[in-house]
């Protein structure tokens, strides 16, 4: 058994040695089972005079995989109390940490890695998550930063590339709904964005997609109660290429659509229906059709233009 030093040390005070019993054989889950389905034995404890045992549990080769305590022995699964350390079968400490009487994580439960560098750190009240949980890369860096109340992940959470450059960033309500999103390039430049915004038809939601050069590709806001959306797509330029909104599940504003052949069409809408300037452009950029909606109804002068002619049309209400 391996030199208790610290806590243990205390523990050990009134601790005193009794015959050790039958072997018991545990698997993965700290179940009960048979010598040959056996991962770890049990067969090294010592009877505390308050409460329970200390024990050692083995990998089979005699390593000691970990040192904690138990109420009682009869128990299927084990249920370990107290302060908790696990070793790989180097020797290398696994974990560490706090159980209740009822077996429940409560405080620091610290994991590392088998170089003995700490890969996660979780923050527990009586066996909930509660508080942060963080993750590392191996040369100790941050990965990633959790926040939890009561089980439930709320409030910020981060992500981080190996560079150190920020991966994503969350923001999540007490319902774990998912507020505000930001991902990254590794480089530190917006990937996605998602974020509550006011419109005028009362709050909405935005998103916006970017390239791998951060140019903004589309953006789409919906308002909250579902009545209003508006959708841009946008070329390298910066320029609104297609562009279409509706309310109350009908057309509405400027309706935008860049054909493959490179033309542009344009027309407004009103109530579903196309209300006001109408323009459709070539792929040099000229127009080749221009005119006014009433009420979905082509009206006044309308411009034509085909093959450098021009042609003029006029149309009543």
């Amino acid at each position: 058994m391996k030199v208790i030093t610290g806590i243990w040390a205390v523990l050990c005070l009134s601790i005193t040695p009794v015959a050790t019993a039958d072997t018991i054989w545990l698997n993965h889950d700290m179940e009960r089972t048979v010598e040959a389905d056996a991962v770890y034995v049990l067969d090294n404890w010592e009877e505390a005079e308050e409460r329970g045992y200390q024990v050692e549990v083995n990998y089979l080769s005699g390593a000691t995989y970990l040192e904690t305590s138990i109420i009682r022995l009869n128990l299927d699964p084990m249920r370990f109390y107290g302060p908790y350390r696990a070793y790989y079968e180097s020797g290398t400490l696994l974990k560490e940490g706090f159980r209740t009487l009822q077996g429940e994580w409560h405080g620091i439960l610290t994991e590392y890695d088998e170089e003995g560098r700490k890969r996660q750190q979780t923050s527990y009240l009586n066996g909930e998550l509660h508080g942060q949980q963080v993750s590392f890369f191996a040369n100790g860096q941050v990965q990633q930063r959790q926040n939890y109340q009561h089980g439930r992940m709320v409030g910020e959470q981060w992500e981080w590339h190996a560079n150190g450059q920020k991966k994503s960033y969350r923001l999540l309500n007490e319902d774990e709904n998912e507020v505000v999103l930001r991902t990254y390039h590794v480089d530190g430049s917006l990937i996605q964005l998602k974020e509550p915004v006011e419109s005028d038809y009362g709050p909405a939601t935005l998103r916006q997609e970017y390239n791998a050069y951060g140019q903004l590709e589309e953006e789409r806001i919906q308002s909250n109660n579902r009545r209003w959306r508006l959708f841009k797509g946008y070329g390298g330029n910066g320029e609104v290429q297609d562009r279409s909104e509706f309310l109350d599940r009908k057309r509405e504003g400027w309706f935008v659509q860049t054909r493959w052949t490179g033309g542009v069409e344009r027309v407004q809408y009103r109530a579903g229906q196309r209300h006001g300037t109408y323009e459709r452009t070539n792929g040099q950029g000229d127009v080749v059709i221009a005119g006014q909606y009433e009420s979905g109804n082509r009206v006044g002068e309308w411009v034509y233009v085909k093959e450098d002619e021009k042609v003029t049309e006029s149309y009543s209400e």
